[in-house]
Order: structure tokens, then C-alpha cells, then sequence
């Protein structure tokens, strides 16, 4: 049985961007069993950039409580953690990656002039480790 365009399996779209990163010469590997639950599904290294993705399909995935964590501890590292994030959102981010090699991804947005060219993917992994840092501060 064919699948509907919002039913596209996950497994797909993961093969789609290993194969992108590889393409574009980036260290990636895609985890299979990983020894700890939430692990993300795409690991990679771009251009000195910490670049994990978790897939979920468009219509209908689910994040986990796990996964949701797993993403903040990585963002309060400094790294970037995708959530579920449409194909198009991924070429975004990895383009921008690409382009911005300061290692951090706040300090990479204060340098882009036209912030209208930061994806929204990205804006929103700002927003997701300022907010985990103040919680565990005010704590």
C-alpha cells in the first residue's frame, strides 16, 4: 500500500538528509540503537557545528518527554538540536551552519545582519536553551 504524502516514514526522510549531509561532506551517522533512550536519530559535525535531528513524520510523530530533554541538554552545550523538523527547515539550518562558523549559535545570529535570514528552526533552538538556562538558574 502506497504511502500518502503526510504519511511518509520516517526512515525515509532520515536517508534524505544522511544522504544530503554526506553529499555535502559532513561527518554524519545515523543512530540506530542507541545505549540511551531519546538519543537523536542523526548525529553530525558541520563545519565544527554539534548538529543532531530528531525525525518525526510530518503528520502525526510524537516526541517523547526523553527526546525533549536530550534536545535541551545538547542546546545548553552550545549544540543544535532539531525536533521534528520538515526536510525544508533541515536544508535551512544546515545552511546557515554552513555559512556561519562561530561556534555558537547566539553569537552566530548576532553577527547576521538581515535576521530574516536566520531560519525560524533556529531562532526557535535560541529560544529553547535561554529558556531551559533561566529555569535551572531560577531554580
Amino acid at each position: 500500500m502506497p504511502c500518502r504524502d503526510n504519511e511518509i516514514p520516517e526512515s525515509h526522510v532520515q536517508a534524505k538528509m544522511m544522504k544530503t549531509l554526506h553529499e555535502r561532506g559532513h561527518y554524519a551517522r545515523k543512530i540506530q540503537n542507541a545505549c540511551s533512550a531519546g538519543t537523536p536519530d542523526i548525529i553530525a559535525c558541520v563545519r565544527g557545528w554539534f548538529f543532531a535531528v530528531e525525525v518525526k513524520r510530518p503528520v502525526g510523530g510524537r516526541v517523547a518527554p526523553l527526546q525533549e530533554l536530550n534536545r535541551r541538554h545538547i542546546l545548553s552545550s552550545r549544540g543544535v538540536s532539531l525536533l521534528g523538523p520538515t526536510f525544508e527547515e533541515f536544508m535551512e539550518a544546515l545552511q546557515f551552519l554552513e555559512q556561519n562558523t562561530h561556534g555558537d549559535l547566539r553569537q552566530a545570529m548576532q553577527v547576521v545582519p538581515d535576521t530574516a535570514r536566520i531560519p525560524e528552526v533556529l531562532r526557535e533552538c535560541v529560544k529553547v536553551e535561554y529558556n531551559s538556562g533561566r529555569k535551572e538558574n531560577e531554580a
